[in-house]
């Protein structure tokens, strides 16, 4: 019965374009001390410019995270998240190409007409609201399907970084825990999970990463999970489960884990 149940989930999750995403960037930024509220009113104006390419068919999806926590701490600095989805690399390199101040300027002018003045969406723009910019790049090597609706505001996201260090890192990710995943996905506690390969960093990120990562993973929940307790979860899997456990953990060194929570998105 659990694997026609899992059967019917994934046929209808194959529809959810959150499910069909193939690469993705993502952007950290690191905010100028008292600029929040300019930097939320310049996503504001890139969300029209999102809105659109969505619209028109060159990306699946935009969204905006405001980061609380890193490795179960508050965060010092104010910053935020954008990550932008994308069918395949292919999509993301041809919508790089097209892009142009001029055509962006178009397009949020002729969203925005009667709803905000050229001048105002031109001193928005001017800001100077970003300290640093840690830029990724990757591709997704596997994951849940997505399940439980679009993603709203105050939804979820938790990640990390892991730098592989044998070829069976994703293969354990996948066949180890991408199961134990799929059994939160199920029970609605969240909406998916995907293991992705970097293949591109900024060099803010090489400069200052503490662990040379090269794969990242991402949780998405409705509510913000409670801490994971490894030795209690290790304790209630059978001795298979647990000896495969121990040889994910010995395929990859982890890096920092960071906690967000969304505030707008193209969804």
């Amino acid at each position: 019965m659990k694997k026609i149940i899992y059967t019917i989930i994934v046929a209808l999750c194959s529809f959810n374009l959150s499910a069909q995403f193939a690469f993705f960037t993502m952007d950290f930024f690191v905010l100028n001390e008292g600029t929040e509220s300019d930097y939320i009113k310049l996503e504001q104006v890139w969300k029209e410019y999102q809105m659109d390419a969505v619209e028109k068919g060159d990306k699946l999806g935009w969204m905006v995270f405001k980061v609380h926590k890193r490795n179960g701490e508050p965060i010092e600095n104010t910053s935020y998240v954008v990550i932008n989805d994308f069918k395949s690399k292919e999509q993301f390199e041809k919508q790089g190409k097209n892009w142009s101040w001029d055509n962006f300027n178009s397009i949020v002018r002729s969203r925005l007409k009667g709803k905000m003045s050229s001048s105002t969406i031109r001193r928005v723009l001017a800001k100077n609201v970003k300290k640093e910019t840690y830029s990724m790049q990757g591709l997704v090597r596997g994951g849940t399907p997505w399940v439980g609706g679009d993603i709203k505001k105050g939804d979820i996201l938790s990640w990390g970084a892991a730098k592989a260090l044998n070829d069976d890192y994703i293969m354990f990710e996948k066949e180890v825990w991408k199961p134990i995943a799929m059994r939160s996905v199920m029970s609605g506690d969240q909406y998916a999970w995907y293991i992705t390969e970097i293949t591109q960093k900024n060099e803010l990120v090489q400069k200052n990463q503490s662990v040379d990562f090269t794969h990242m993973y991402f949780n998405y929940f409705k509510e913000e999970p409670a801490p994971v307790n490894e030795s209690a979860m290790m304790n209630q899997m059978d001795f298979k489960t647990q000896k495969l456990m121990e040889l994910l953990n010995k395929s990859c060194e982890r890096g920092p884990g960071f906690t967000a929570s969304l505030v707008m998105s193209t969804w």
